[in-house]
């Protein structure tokens, strides 16, 4: 979907209540508006992350024959930047009714290797038994490809 350009006497996205152009446009932040009316920040990036990007894409052409797609429901996880190299992870798609933003911050707390808090977090959202927590942060982490971590929970 094309994207143009917001216009500079718009509200401004960020709710203030000026118009863009004295708001975050003057800020350096770029706003751009679809056909649809949806508005997307405009967001800059290194030309590492944009690296890693084109890499992850390769991937994706690699494994699945085609490009992705908009109706392609994959997130990534990034964890920070380790030895200075951004880490960036595909994960499957969230199950239908499944909070992702919630979903994803399990993730993360299992890929960090905070098993305690991440089985804390299962039972304080999900409302499931320990043994059932326990299960659920095993299965995260190894599809992680953390099987190999023997650290108890």
């Amino acid at each position: 979907m094309a994207r143009e350009k917001l216009s500079r006497n718009a509200p401004c996205p960020c709710g203030i209540g000026k118009k863009y152009k004295v708001c975050c446009l003057k800020k350096g932040i770029e706003y751009a508006e679809d056909a649809s009316g949806t508005i997307h920040q405009s967001v800059p990036v290194t030309d590492e992350v944009a690296g890693v990007f084109r890499v992850q894409r390769e991937k994706f052409v690699e494994r699945f024959g085609r490009e992705s797609g908009p109706d392609d429901r994959r997130r990534i996880l990034t964890c920070g930047i380790p030895d200075g190299r951004v880490r960036v992870e595909w994960l499957p798609p969230a199950a239908p009714g499944v909070d992702s933003r919630a979903e994803m911050r399990l993730y993360g707390l299992v890929r960090i290797g905070d098993r305690g808090r991440a089985i804390r977090f299962v039972r304080d959202t999900r409302h499931v038994s320990r043994p059932e927590a326990v299960k659920l942060v095993q299965k995260i982490a190894s599809d992680l490809g953390l099987c190999g971590d023997r650290r108890r929970p």
